[in-house]
């Protein structure tokens, strides 16, 4: 399978091997006027990687491979993933779901379903080509991107850089645990390693300093053995 260059509005249908739902599915949602690019996991961890697809659809193989597919495939972007666990039970879509999956659905699926779901994630994430944005707002929280301003009501809060990339990306997912692995990539631009703290320090800071200024201090969370949310 060959990769195409231009992908940043594609699908990606990520499968072990070929397989008759897949392609149903692919030509179902060229029906509905998406691009989609049917491929293995390596070719899909390249390319979200360097965050080009709308989304991905993991076609994910029986046994712990496949919630190891979708937490490898999060740790590495934050596009919205629709897992399809290949065991009926309720077990498979729970372990993809909290490996970091939007949605799952059980194998076999229904084609039309998992069309309306795949369509209702990117309403969801996928706003359209819409500048991003320069201002976030969390109740009394304001962040502005343009001025790297932080205020908590009308206290300012005064972060460093990296401090402010780190709020910003747990502010801008929302509701959602983001992992180390991913974070680090984003925030620091450096690979995870266990060893080093840096992380744990720049979010020590950027609560503390948000608690100074009156921001309750549950609302940066610490999930221990998974990574950092903003709630």
């Amino acid at each position: 399978m060959s990769l195409n260059p231009v992908i940043t509005d594609t699908l990606l249908l990520v499968m072990a091997e070929e397989d008759e739902f897949v392609v149903a599915l692919s030509r179902q949602l060229q029906q509905a006027g998406h691009k989609t690019l049917c491929c293995s996991m390596v070719q899909a961890m390249a390319l979200l990687e360097r965050e080009l697809p709308l989304m991905a659809v993991l076609c994910l193989p029986v046994g712990e491979a496949g919630p190891e597919w979708v937490q490898q495939c999060r740790q590495l972007s934050d596009r919205p993933l629709l897992a399809i666990a290949a065991d009926e039970s309720a077990a498979g879509r729970i372990a993809a779901l909290s490996r970091g999956a939007d949605d799952a659905l059980s194998a076999p699926a229904d084609v039309e379903e998992c069309l309306l779901r795949i369509q209702a994630l990117l309403r969801r994430y996928s706003p359209g080509p819409a500048q991003p944005a320069r201002i976030l707002r969390a109740d009394g929280l304001c962040l502005d991107r343009q001025q790297m301003q932080v205020s908590v009501g009308q206290a300012p809060v005064t972060l460093t850089p990296i401090q402010f990339r780190l709020l910003w990306t747990l502010v801008a997912h929302r509701e959602r645990v983001l992992d180390k692995p991913f974070l680090y990539r984003q925030v620091l631009e450096k690979p995870f390693s266990n060893d080093d703290r840096s992380l744990d320090m720049h979010l020590s800071r950027v609560r503390r300093k948000l608690v100074q200024a009156g921001l309750d201090p549950e609302r940066l969370k610490t999930v221990h053995g998974r990574g950092y949310g903003f709630v």
